[in-house]
């Protein structure tokens, strides 16, 4: 017999076992006689795997003329897998058996995946509800070792199914590996995991934010399919269907500037774009407040104020290729990318500037703190479910807080989504700025999540949002009216037309007459005996005129987004015949301004013509406007009844004095505009200012190391120059004063040229300005010559000084007015009487 050594063990065999007792046993020391007949086995079996593999390869040379295509079966997929993985030429190969449980298997790939991306260093268990979960997820096949790639008949949907499996699976890694970095425990972290993946449970937050819906080039896709158009940040080999490759990152050299902390979900590098980890940008830190919810905080950093400097100092030319060089020696500045993205947008090049957002996004989310994540619930406070991405706002709006280039750089990335289309994008970027920052809305973000959701087809999203997002606020009173209808207009009107097109945008007005009173109260003012309608058709019908009821105003809006003139007829397809102007003369559309709501009544004024621009193209169509017009004059007949129109009155007057649980959120849009929402798409003013507030800094810290520059020109730099010789050349190799003061002379030098460019940058504008007032003052005389008229000096000169800012100003203050509900002539009396000022007119009308 063959002779063995019994210090030179054999190696592990792969024998499948169904229960622990087998694996137990085969720990257990084998007899000679044993071993023998396993290796005799082994070489029998290993015969057999040759003979079978040259039949295969003479069957695949020549195929049959007909073959029978069978469905292969789960278990032999299973055994494929585990054979390509375990299979080698000296190794038994055992019989079919059972596979094995699947939680096993599970525990196997997410560590292999955990090890591989970085997330933690010990792989945690999984928790069942997260095993159970994963092992429903179907398994591909994998392809034997030494065989040539196959393509079947549906080989891009499969490919495009193995993204999203792979996807799927790496957001629940993501999932539990900052569970596990924010908890310290293993255990600990598979709970809080398993709770973040339980989407239908009732108590989820309706924020709640997935991994797959974060990728762009996903959502492409999905609306393209194969023909998908390259995004601007998108790789070449996309755009020829191939599959998506991440960025190749360096296995050697200096590891730590491309290697990162954990998966990125917002942006993925594509081997087009060879970023680095980003320098000299903000950092993130972790904090808890008082209730135990996690908060986090952004501070600057020695290294981010020097590039702020910097930049500001190159911004003072008002040169865009200073900017452009700056850029190029500090790629990952989020405050230059989007100013010069907006220099690009302003030229018409929107992809160029979709390309700098991007970066900005990328420097973003590479300074998100290991434990922030949207895919994590917070676990404490008053909402346990919150996604764990609050962050905590500076008081006052300080202007100079490193968060506001932050949150700017995803709003601008969300509206660059949002342009292309990509609206189910834009929505998980919607999500992740109102986790971060509600209650409040400084980035007014609550303006365009009803219209991305609307534009997305997401109708029971954008219901689920209008109805549970204010009970889920970490709040502790939420008010009377506890929706967003009865606090925006936007989501109000949007709300009624969601419901619509989620009940198949049905044209039959007939069940109109069906709706009560009770239907069109807010729920929080009916009566305990109300019944909800059986007829479903009736809840879209109420939704509108409740819209109506709070805020009439935005009736005359959509009107005109929709292309009717009052002095139009009746539609055909309303079962009215009343006009619109007779509509706009009754209850509740006439004197609404005795029942608008004391505090918030400008933020509301504001949002109804915002809403004329973002979602008047949605209200436009024969259908839509008779539907519109329907609501209205049957929410009128409601008032003609003295009964009917009490109780709509007292509503109305509580609603008017209510307190609601997101004014600090309405409060951020008192100073809104709709030039946000407009073409030329302004910055919000918190932006505005934070933007401009390093500028000042840096302003006024040139004209002060001007001065001190001249001072020091006259004194301390005679002094350097006067110590030289081996004295100062040994005091500066040591490292000591004379180093310092000449870093104090360059860093003076840097200052007094961005001063010097800044005094050229001023007198060129001051010579753009006077040829400006030369050729408006021509202008002038010219018209008056063509008008036949005299050319008065005073008239001339005040029509040339006049300034064009400050007309658009009062012209843009009269129709907030008239929007308001004020009479234009009155309405241009009280701007005189208080001197263009808005809120003071308001208080004299």
């Amino acid at each position: 017999g063959e002779s063995f050594s019994s210090a030179a063990p054999l190696p592990a065999l792969p024998i499948p076992c169904a229960t622990s007792h087998t694996a137990l046993a085969l720990q257990r020391p084998m007899s000679a006689k044993q071993l023998r007949k396993l290796q005799e086995q082994q070489q029998r079996s290993a015969a057999v795997d040759g003979e079978d593999e040259e039949e295969e390869e003479e069957e695949e040379a020549a195929p049959p003329p007909q073959q029978r295509s069978q469905k292969p079966s789960c278990f032999a997929l299973l055994s494929d897998d585990s054979d390509s993985d375990e299979g080698g030429d000296d190794e038994i190969q055992p019989p079919p058996a059972p596979p094995p449980p699947a939680p096993s298997a599970v525990q196997k790939q997410a560590k292999a995946k955990a090890k591989s991306a970085g997330h933690v260093a010990k792989a945690a268990p999984l928790a069942p509800s997260v095993a159970s979960e994963a092992a429903k997820a179907p398994k591909g096949k994998k392809k034997k070792k030494g065989r040539g790639g196959k393509s079947d008949a549906g080989g891009a949907g499969a490919a495009c199914g193995d993204d999203e499996e792979e996807e799927d699976e790496d957001a629940l890694l993501d999932r539990l590996a900052a569970a596990a970095a924010t908890s310290g425990d293993a255990g600990a972290a598979a709970d809080v995991g398993a709770t973040a993946l339980e989407s239908s449970a009732p108590d989820m937050c309706v924020l709640a934010m997935n991994k797959a819906d974060f990728s762009a080039e996903r959502e492409q896709r999905r609306l393209f399919g194969d023909a998908a158009p390259v995004a601007p940040g998108a790789s070449a080999a996309a755009a020829g269907g191939e599959p998506r490759r991440m960025a190749a990152m360096p296995r050697r050299g200096p590891e730590g500037r491309f290697v990162h902390h954990r998966r990125l979900f917002l942006i993925t590098p594509t081997p087009d774009e060879q970023w680095p980890r980003p320098e000299g940008c903000a950092e993130m830190a972790g904090a808890s407040r008082a209730d135990g919810a996690p908060v986090f905080k952004i501070g600057a950093t020695p290294a981010y104020s020097r590039a702020r400097m910097e930049f500001a100092a190159a911004q003072l030319t008002h040169d865009p290729n200073e900017v452009q060089f700056f850029l190029q020696e500090r790629p990952f500045c989020v405050e230059a990318l989007l100013v010069f993205a907006e220099m690009l947008r302003g030229s018409g090049e929107h992809e160029g500037a979709f390309k700098l957002i991007r970066r900005a996004v990328y420097a973003v989310e590479c300074g998100f703190e290991a434990g922030f994540s949207p895919f994590v619930q917070s676990g404490a406070g008053p909402s346990p479910a919150w996604p764990r991405v609050a962050l905590q706002l500076p008081g006052n709006d300080d202007p100079q807080w490193p968060g506001w280039p932050w949150l700017a750089a995803l709003s601008t990335y969300m509206l660059g989504l949002h342009a292309q289309g990509l609206s189910r994008t834009a929505i998980e970027v919607c999500k992740l700025l109102l986790g971060a920052t509600l209650p409040r809305d400084p980035l007014h973000i609550l303006v365009y999540l009803d219209v991305v959701c609307l534009r997305a087809h997401q109708y029971e999203l954008l219901l689920r949002l209008t109805q549970t997002l204010v009970g889920q606020l970490p709040l502790e009173d939420r008010g009377r009216f506890g929706g967003l209808d009865c606090m925006f207009p936007n989501f109000a009107y949007s709300a009624a037309l969601a419901r619509r097109r989620a009940s198949g945008d049905s044209g039959d007005l007939v069940g109109l007459n069906l709706v009560s009173v009770g239907d069109v109260l807010p729920s929080e003012t009916r009566e305990a005996s109300y019944e909800e309608p059986e007829d479903r058709s009736v809840l879209p019908h109420a939704a509108l005129m409740r819209a109506m009821l709070l805020f009439p105003q935005v009736l005359q809006p959509l009107l005109e987004a929709a292309h009717v003139k009052l002095d139009y007829p009746a539609p055909a397809a309303s079962p009215y015949r009343v006009p619109w102007r007779d509509i706009l003369a009754g209850p509740p559309f006439v004197r609404y301004n005795e029942f608008r709501h004391t505090r918030h009544f400008m933020a509301h004024a504001l949002l109804s013509e915002a809403y004329g621009i973002t979602c008047g193209q949605l209200w436009r169509g024969d259908a839509t406007v008779a539907w519109l017009h329907a609501c209205a004059v049957r929410l009128g007949q409601m008032h003609e009844s003295s009964l009917f129109e009490g109780e709509l009155t007292a509503v109305r007057k509580a609603w008017r004095e209510a307190a609601f649980a997101l004014d600090p959120a309405l409060a951020d849009y008192a100073a809104f505009s709709s030039q946000e929402v407009g073409p030329e798409r302004r910055p919000p003013p918190i932006v505005q200012k934070a933007m401009e507030a390093f500028l000042h800094e840096a302003g006024a810290q040139a004209h002060a190391a001007f001065g001190r520059g001249i001072a020091l020109g006259r004194v301390a730099v005679p002094a350097v120059a006067g110590a030289g010789g081996a004295g100062a050349g040994a005091a500066g190799a040591a490292g000591g004063e004379p180093r310092e003061e000449e870093d104090e002379e360059q860093e003076l030098a840097r200052v007094l040229e961005a001063s010097r460019r800044e005094e050229e940058a001023r007198q060129r504008r001051a010579l753009v300005d006077g040829q400006d007032a030369e050729l408006r003052e021509s202008l002038a005389v010219d018209r008056a010559r063509a008008a036949g008229e005299q050319e008065p000096a005073v008239a001339v000169a005040s029509a040339a000084a006049a300034p064009a800012a400050a007309v658009g100003a009062s012209e843009e203050a009269l129709v907030q007015l008239v929007a308001m509900g004020f009479e234009t002539e009155v309405a241009r009396r009280a701007l005189t009487e208080a001197h263009d000022d808005v809120n003071a007119a308001v208080a004299i009308l």
